[in-house]
Parts: C-alpha cells; sequence; structure tokens
C-alpha cells in the first residue's frame, strides 16, 4: 500500500475514532485528556487567553516536527452533505492557523452539551504534519464554540529489547469564545480556495 494510501485510511479511522467519542460516555476520561460535560460547566471562572496559548503553543511543545504542511478541512451540512478539500499552500495554512491563534478563548465553560445536527454547517480541519502525522485538529461545534484535538507522534525505545514502539497521545478540550463568534464566511473563503479530494 503506498503512504497516500495509509494516510487516508489513517484519517478516516481517526474520523471514526472521533465521531465515536462525541456519540459514546467515554469512561476512561484521563486516559484521552478530556473533561466530562460535568467538569466543564463547572469551571466557569476560567481566564482567557488566546488560542495560540492554550493550543498551538501546546502542539509546538510536544510536536517532534514543528511545521504544518497540510491543510484539510471537511465542510459538513449533515452526514449526506459532507465536502472535504485540501491544500499544501502555506500561506492558506498559515492564514487560516492566524485567524485561531487570535480568537480568544475560555477553557470548557459551555454548559450546552456537544450536538451533532444534521443540517447544521460545521467545518472540522486539521492542521497536519504529513512527515510525523502529528496534527491540531478543530471543530466548530456552533457560532461561539469548538473542540480541538492535538495528536501526538509519541516513539519510544526498549534498547535491550530492540524494540521501537510508535503511539499516538490525544489532547482533547472544548472552547469558548470570549467575545464574538466564528467567522464562517472566512472559513468559507478558504475553504473555496482548496482543492476537492475525491
Amino acid at each position: 500500500m503506498n503512504r497516500k494510501r495509509l494516510y487516508t485510511i489513517f484519517l478516516i479511522i481517526l474520523l471514526l475514532i472521533i465521531l465515536f467519542l462525541k456519540c459514546s460516555v467515554v469512561d476512561d476520561k484521563t486516559k484521552l485528556n478530556m473533561s466530562s460535560p460535568a467538569e466543564i460547566t463547572e469551571d466557569t471562572g476560567a481566564a482567557q487567553e488566546t488560542f495560540e496559548e492554550l493550543v498551538t503553543k501546546k502542539y509546538l511543545d510536544g510536536a517532534r516536527d514543528k511545521k504544518l504542511n497540510k491543510l484539510l478541512m471537511i465542510r459538513d451540512e449533515g452526514i449526506s452533505k459532507r465536502v472535504n478539500k485540501s491544500t499544501t499552500d502555506q500561506e492558506a495554512i498559515y492564514k487560516l492557523l492566524d485567524y485561531f491563534n487570535n480568537l480568544n478563548l475560555t477553557v470548557g465553560t459551555s454548559s450546552s452539551s456537544y450536538s451533532f445536527q444534521d443540517n447544521e454547517l460545521n467545518y472540522i480541519i486539521w492542521f497536519e504534519n504529513t512527515t510525523e502525522f502529528e496534527s491540531i485538529q478543530i471543530e466548530t461545534n456552533s457560532d461561539n464554540e469548538l473542540f480541538t484535538y492535538i495528536i501526538f507522534h509519541l516513539i519510544s525505545e526498549d534498547k535491550e529489547k530492540k524494540i521501537i514502539t510508535h503511539e499516538r497521545d490525544y489532547v482533547i478540550e472544548r472552547y469558548t469564545l470570549v467575545n464574538g463568534s466564528i467567522d464562517y464566511d472566512f472559513l468559507e473563503e478558504i475553504f473555496d480556495s482548496m482543492e476537492e479530494n475525491h
């Protein structure tokens, strides 16, 4: 199997895992570093920080390769209306990342539970490093809420047994915009500039 096909399979599996996590209760929350809705609603006094401080810096601190060289966006208006596009254009990648980096957020302050509504416009956005298969994923949930998933590639080596182990580590958080709302027109502009995947 070629590398591109393996990568596509990995992304599909990752998307299915994420959808599964949204639709079911995760018993072992500490394993995924994910807060439960009850923990989220209790943390209403959280200080605001930028996306860059809360997400991008965390990715850069833990990533094996810091460069984000691919952008994948899925425009989702329900299961039957899903279109995905991608680009390796650095200008588009960092233009969109800059937009998110400047958003002021609070951690897990929403009292509403996540719902995946059919016919509701959502975006799933991956900023990826295709060498290490590490990424920052963002899902828009409403006009002022996002979920983020940071995926790290961990490598450990047992020199005695001569075994190298590759694992993925996930950091999952929910954020609420402090002021304003997600600029869906801007997301659409970036999305329209990209090529559709078939």
